[in-house]
């Protein structure tokens, strides 16, 4: 088998090909960064509804889809202020903050938002750089220019015991 030849990710690549869309997301970096420090921490309802509803529509992370009668957005958020040591976990950019917004729901969106969420806080809040995120623009455009395969990823996502 070929070796795979990678696309070298540079600055200069970058500002070549800027887009409506990244001009979207600086803006929304912004505003994420700017609730996230004002509300980081997880114990208030009201304060962890905010940073849930602006990620779902900064990020198009389609949490809508995976709410019910049964299972409202007001379960899900009261489940994230009832996870132990979470702002711990996300200060130091622990894997099991991750972990435990999955342990609410299984689906793979929650994935997404979970390394959202913690990524937001990790790095906003607190400088850190320890929490990636992972959704599907990671998963289809990482291979471009990391050596590994969407396959490998998935495998990684299933030895970490992420939820697909």
């Amino acid at each position: 088998m070929a070796k795979k030849e990678l696309q070298i990710l540079t600055f200069e690549a970058l500002n070549r090909a800027p887009s409506i869309e990244e001009e979207k997301n600086k803006s929304n970096d912004h505003l994420v960064e700017e609730i996230f420090k004002k509300f980081p921490r997880n114990n208030k309802i009201e304060e962890i509804t905010a940073k849930v509803l602006l990620l779902n529509l900064a990020y198009s992370s389609n949490l809508h889809f995976h709410f019910s009668d049964e299972f409202t957005i007001f379960d899900f958020v009261k489940s994230i202020a009832q996870i132990q040591h979470l702002d711990t976990y996300l200060k130091s950019g622990n894997e099991k903050a991750v972990e435990a917004i999955l342990n609410i729901s299984n689906h793979r969106n929650f994935f997404s938002f979970a390394s959202k969420y913690c990524f937001a806080h990790n790095h906003y809040v607190y400088g850190g750089d320890a929490v990636s995120i992972y959704d599907s623009s990671v998963e289809k455009f990482l291979p471009k220019y990391a050596d590994c395969t969407r396959t490998q990823l998935e495998t990684w996502r299933k030895k970490k015991a992420y939820a697909s």
